[in-house]
């Protein structure tokens, strides 16, 4: 299960600083299990979540906004990404390789 947190935090003069981290959720649960008068450490892994996003109460803080997201497909807490100035950078780097040829021919 993959999770996205958004943090928003507005600072002096109306500055809005937003903070995104992507990871997996944590489904792992660790515990001391007593048994035959042992103790053994057990792991299990549980879905704590359900799918979907949701904001936690902030208690009457007004400074931090928290959202919380949850998803089960690949990759779908990833960001959208922009390939169009690849394109740009890729078409200088073939020309000015060009241009370096053509003047090392000469």
């Amino acid at each position: 299960m993959c999770m996205k947190q958004d943090f928003y935090l507005e600072i002096q003069n109306e500055v809005k600083v937003n903070v995104v981290l992507r990871d997996c959720a944590q489904q792992k649960h660790e515990y001391q299990d007593y048994k035959n008068g042992l103790w053994s450490p057990k792991t299990e892994v549980v879905e704590a979540y359900e799918e979907g996003c949701f904001s936690p109460d902030a208690k009457g803080l007004k400074s931090v906004v928290n959202r919380f997201c949850y998803c089960r497909d690949n990759l779908c807490n990833s960001t959208q990404t922009n390939h169009e100035g690849y394109t740009d950078i890729m078409g200088v780097i073939v020309v000015f390789n060009l241009m370096k040829y053509i003047n090392s021919l000469r």
